[in-house]
């Protein structure tokens, strides 16, 4: 986290809202005590975004943080959190509004990468299945074709 805060190159924002950086390091230090991995997400291409990677049971998930682009000084001070979307179709982003900040709505973001998470391990176990009936499948009828094979 503090390397991605000093990264000017990164997050291009007023220092005011770069200390409001500080509110992903509450999520990934609860990452890090439940035993998932917090590295430093992958460089963007837009210079306003900054984030970490969290991987939980060989998944990782990108939690990105950006400041919107807005000449409209009200919405140029909110932050956006948004995690990479998948195959879901749960949300997975939200910002600053009227009615709450941002740091109110961190401890969702840890929940939906749990969620996520099971989720995806579900799919991984459903797929490797698959394969495995697929693989058993094929045998079978490999069996039949090499008796075919020899009858004729």
């Amino acid at each position: 986290m503090a390397a991605l805060k000093d990264d000017e190159s990164r997050l291009v924002m007023p220092s005011a809202l770069r200390r409001r950086l500080l509110l992903l390091q509450g999520p990934a230090a609860e990452a890090v005590r439940r035993g998932y991995e917090v590295q430093k997400a992958r460089s963007s291409l837009f210079p306003r975004e900054g984030g970490v990677d969290v991987a939980v049971d060989g998944f990782a998930y990108t939690v990105r943080q950006e400041f919107p682009e807005s000449t409209d000084l009200e919405r140029s001070a909110r932050l956006v959190v948004e995690l990479a979307h998948g195959l879901t179709g749960r949300p997975g982003r939200w910002r600053d509004r009227k009615s709450r900040t941002l740091e109110e709505a961190l401890g969702v973001i840890l929940r939906e990468i749990e969620a996520r998470a099971v989720e995806d391990a579900r799919r991984r176990q459903d797929e490797q299945q698959a394969r495995a009936e697929r693989e058993t499948r094929w045998q079978a009828v490999m069996g039949v074709a090499k008796e075919q094979a020899v009858r004729e």
